[in-house]
């Protein structure tokens, strides 16, 4: 399987709908559940050291590739790869717990 089939592959379309879903999850997911999955990610960084979907995508990768710098260099936009590590990792599950708070107790819309 050449490279470019790889990248645009079962992998990576899984992957793209998870995001999808994630971002989102703070419309139609129950906020708690929400933690839940965001926990679970971060269980999965910790002992496997990333996501496994980036990992098999980008196995045979010479540099550091992650999903969203992969995905934001097909629309022209260019982030490091640390800043994109640190953008799925961290601030991304942030905002999207801060969402789904807002929306499901501040906002008062029920799920």
């Amino acid at each position: 399987m050449n490279p470019q089939t790889k990248r645009f592959g079962v992998i990576f379309w899984l992957h793209l709908i998870i995001l999808i879903l994630a971002w989102s999850s703070p419309f139609w997911v129950p906020w708690i559940f929400i933690l839940a999955i965001i926990l679970a990610y971060q269980l999965q960084i910790i002992f496997i050291g990333d996501c496994i979907l980036t990992k098999k995508q980008f196995a045979n990768e010479n540099e550091k590739v992650t999903f969203n710098s992969f995905l934001l260099s097909l629309f022209g936009i260019n982030i490091s790869k640390e800043k994109a590590e640190t953008l799925a990792k961290y601030t991304l599950p942030m905002i999207i717990l801060t969402l789904a708070l807002l929306w499901q107790i501040i906002l008062g819309n029920s799920i």
